[in-house]
């Protein structure tokens, strides 16, 4: 018999509307904790209000909204700025993140729940 262990960490998180969310990520193996080398990689992330519904609030990609920094440490830096984090709903949504590796293996890195908070300050323009 197999035993098949989840791969892919939970990752929630706060997401203020109007306002810059940024953040760094290093993937690692989970059982030696030794970064993975994502060297030629691409990085994909989606948010939605849930798995298989439309629209797409955002689809972040390298190297637009995602920079790999160190890609033999597996690190990357998700930027998304506060013109995008604007046109979220006032309500909660889900994401995840698939990392395709040169070789065309795609390993999913995280899903979780977002709660997104309003602003209550409109943005100067």
């Amino acid at each position: 018999m197999a035993i098949i262990q989840r791969t892919a960490d939970i990752l929630d998180a706060e997401i203020e509307q109007g306002a810059t969310f940024e953040f760094y990520c290093t993937y690692k193996n989970k059982t030696t904790g030794v970064p993975i080398d994502i060297t030629g990689a691409s990085i994909k992330i989606q948010i939605r209000t849930d798995a298989d519904k439309t629209p797409i609030y955002a689809t972040l990609n390298t190297p637009d909204e995602i920079e790999i920094t160190n890609p033999t440490g597996g690190q990357f830096h998700v930027l998304m700025t506060d013109t995008l984090t604007s046109t979220f709903p006032n309500k909660d949504c889900k994401w995840d993140c698939f990392i395709k590796f040169a070789d065309g293996r795609v390993k999913k890195f995280w899903s979780g729940d977002l709660t997104m908070i309003p602003n209550i300050t409109e943005p100067s323009t």
